[in-house]
């Protein structure tokens, strides 16, 4: 590096004395033409003027060797000619003279040293030739000195570039052991930790996201866990009355007289139990992208009229005034005909359940130009407001809201919702307590 810089510092002070000594010839060359009777002092305080403000040595030899300008540094009286065959190569050639030495002895020391000559008539030899020098240790000194400052300069700039390297390692390694930490703690199954957010950058949303991305994972435990419990306790209740029912006719404690009353309510909790297994069957085929949909057109008046009908019985025994309001020419949507039909089974048996006695139902299709609405109204205990966001969940008991059947699996909105959401429609609910409760969704038409 040292090397080079030398190198660069020999150049430039070459081409630098080359622009003072062309500079300097050029005025000497003006000052002789318009004052050649009186331009020595003119002359000699130029001169003067580029030395000082250059620091460079500077004198001017005429065509018969001798010093006749020189600036005050050097003493003309002292020194000897100028070789002549040097003046006079340097006349003949018309260009400059560069020379790194003692000037044939004019030194006493190595010089960086150029001549310029000046030509005051035109086709003639030069009439004065300008030489600048400058000695040679000053500017390996300067070059030396540029090397230690590029040195140290390039110490400081690495030490704060490893110490930005590290403060920017820093602050992105801290934040992601961090969540390799909390990410540990989430694979045990503890969502209690959280990733302390310090920016605003992609890091920072990188810890908000997985902060939220832990609280929908503790949600989803909290929920596996209810399901776990939930399917227990709907399967262990059952079993635990079949096997008191039979073990009651096994030892004689239930007489044959009442067994067959005993058998059928065996049968009522193994169609109950047999309900259930094939409800979460479906819902883990829903929510695994397994369910395929056989959809076609059908008329969805007549498929409602149809599941009406099933409840034709207990509608009388309550006393309750249905109404149906479809259009006579029936109204063709397109969909899972089975999964429509289910869904509307559904709701119709949940309004016959929750209505009052002597209570009011209404069934009824409204219509978009793309799209069919189909509600199911009762009249009731309706649904309290703080429940209305889980009356879809998995095993929402009725006997929470409306404390009407304890005996519902508490599948069959979650299960309304699957359906209607594999077919990427909408249903809602709309309830005021102890007066009505109406459900609604979406299909399209055909």
């Amino acid at each position: 590096m040292f090397g080079i810089t030398n190198y660069y510092y020999a150049s430039e002070s070459q081409d630098n004395l080359m622009n003072i000594a062309g500079q300097v010839s050029e005025a000497t060359k003006q000052t002789i033409k318009t004052h050649p009777f009186n331009s020595e002092f003119r002359i000699k305080d130029m001169i003067n003027f580029y030395s000082d403000i250059s620091g460079l040595d500077i004198f001017v030899v005429d065509n018969r060797e001798n010093i006749v300008f020189a600036c005050d540094n050097i003493n003309i009286e002292q020194i000897k000619k100028i070789d002549s065959e040097l003046v006079k190569d340097i006349s003949d050639d018309q260009k400059y003279y560069i020379e790194t030495g003692r000037f044939n002895g004019f030194y006493n020391i190595t010089h960086y040293i150029v001549g310029a000559p000046v030509y005051t008539m035109p086709n003639a030899p030069a009439s004065h030739i300008v030489f600048v020098s400058t000695p040679a240790n000053n500017m390996r000194k300067m070059a030396n000195d540029f090397s230690n400052y590029v040195f140290f300069c390039s110490l400081i700039s690495l030490a704060i570039a490893f110490i930005s390297i590290y403060i920017l390692t820093k602050r992105f390694t801290t934040p992601i052991k961090q969540m390799n930490i909390v990410a540990k703690e989430y694979a045990k199954g503890n969502f209690d930790k959280k990733v302390p957010i310090n920016s605003n950058d992609e890091i920072g949303q990188l810890a908000a996201t997985l902060n939220d991305m832990s609280v929908s994972l503790h949600s989803l435990e909290q929920l596996r866990k209810g399901f776990v419990a939930n399917v227990s306790h709907e399967l262990r209740t059952p079993m635990t009355t079949i096997s008191g029912f039979v073990d009651g006719i096994r030892d004689g404690t239930i007489p044959p007289e009442k067994q067959g009353f005993y058998l059928d309510l065996v049968s009522d909790e193994i169609k109950r139990m047999s309900r259930l297994v094939a409800s979460l069957l479906d819902i883990s085929k829903i929510e695994s992208g397994d369910f395929v949909l056989n959809k076609s057109n059908f008329d969805i008046c007549s498929l409602m009229g149809k599941a009406a009908l099933n409840f034709e019985k207990e509608c009388i025994e309550k006393g309750l005034d249905v109404e149906i309001i479809l259009p006579e020419d029936g109204l063709m949507v397109q969909g899972d005909e089975d999964c429509i039909y289910r869904v509307i089974y559904n709701l119709i048996e949940n309004a016959v359940k929750y209505s009052n006695e002597k209570g009011k139902i209404i069934i009824k299709t409204e219509e978009s130009p793309k799209t069919a609405y189909i509600s199911v109204y009762n009249t009731g205990k309706g649904i309290k407001k703080e429940d209305l966001p889980f009356v879809f969940e998995r095993f929402y008991k009725s006997d929470k809201s409306r404390s009407l059947d304890v005996k519902s699996l508490g599948l069959g909105l979650y299960m309304v919702k699957s359906l209607i959401s594999a077919h990427d429609e909408k249903i809602w609910v709309k309830s005021e307590y102890d007066s009505y409760a109406e459900f609604i969704f979406t299909i399209k038409k055909a």
